[in-house]
């Protein structure tokens, strides 16, 4: 696995705080969180896609610490893998190709991810 990282440099433009502002009241849809009533549902962070992609690895650290603050305070975290299984069964080696369709079959693991590490991609958090 590469070791570089990257992060997006995205910004919300102030036009479109000024049009949330206008339309809500307030610049944010929610004056606050329950933690106990809120839930970090992380989608896809998969080995093979930290292993080709920068931007995937500079995440990580982000959703570790989001995810740790979230527990502590009483939140849930959900990791939603795919399945152990190649995607459209046996249509998904025509459809992605061997090479990719044979990455999927393999992403989902078997067990618990208490702690765990998949390939190169330590996994922060387990679900909880």
């Amino acid at each position: 696995m590469q070791s570089d990282s990257k992060i997006h440099n995205w910004r919300i433009e102030l036009r479109e705080y000024a049009r949330q502002e206008e339309r809500r009241g307030r610049r944010r849809v929610y004056e606050g969180l329950d933690p106990v009533r809120t839930a970090l549902v992380v989608i896809d962070m998969v080995p093979f896609f930290g292993e080709t992609n920068p931007y995937v690895r500079g995440i990580v650290p982000n959703i570790g610490r989001i995810a740790g603050a979230l527990r502590t305070a009483g939140g849930l975290v959900a990791w939603v893998l795919p399945a152990n299984g190649a995607p459209l069964g046996s249509l998904g080696g025509e459809f992605y190709g061997p090479a990719v369709s044979g990455m999927f079959a393999t992403t989902g693991g078997e067990g618990p991810l208490c702690g765990a590490r998949r390939g190169s991609i330590a996994l922060p958090a387990c679900l909880l």
